[in-house]
């Protein structure tokens, strides 16, 4: 609650340093009945948004530069309700062949490779996959 500019930006530079793959950033607020609770709020609402701004656009970004690590490796994903993909690394996306589909069900795992992405700014890195064929 009392994290100062240089200790968000000491923050971001750990994140980067450490290579996080995604990035889940909320604001803080005081909570009843919680031992933070005596610590107050001094942060602006206005300078709490803009720092979760930031560190969602650090997220995509460090979120793009791992999936590249991960193009052409051979994953196991798990085909969900709505035709995507998750990998066991938590690579999302889906088929790039939508023919593949009707040869599938949802909860199947599949032997999949990461072929390209899509950024999408300030979300997670859309991977396009493709089918292991035995």
């Amino acid at each position: 609650p009392n994290e100062s500019i240089q200790d968000f930006e000491d923050t971001k530079s750990m994140l980067i340093e450490l290579g996080f793959a995604k990035i889940h950033a909320f604001p803080y607020s005081v909570r009843k009945d919680t031992s933070a609770e005596g610590l107050g709020d001094p942060i602006q609402g206005d300078e709490k948004k803009r720092r979760v701004l930031e560190l969602m656009a650090l997220s995509s970004e460090l979120n793009e530069e791992y999936v590249k690590t991960q193009i052409g490796i051979l994953q196991e994903g798990i085909l969900e309700n709505d035709g995507r993909l998750v990998t066991s690394n938590y690579l999302k996306g889906r088929l790039e062949d939508d023919a593949d589909y009707k040869f599938l069900q949802n909860g199947q795992f599949l032997d999949v490779i990461p072929k390209s992405y899509i950024k999408i700014p300030n979300k997670e890195t859309e991977v396009i996959f493709s089918l292991r064929k035995n």
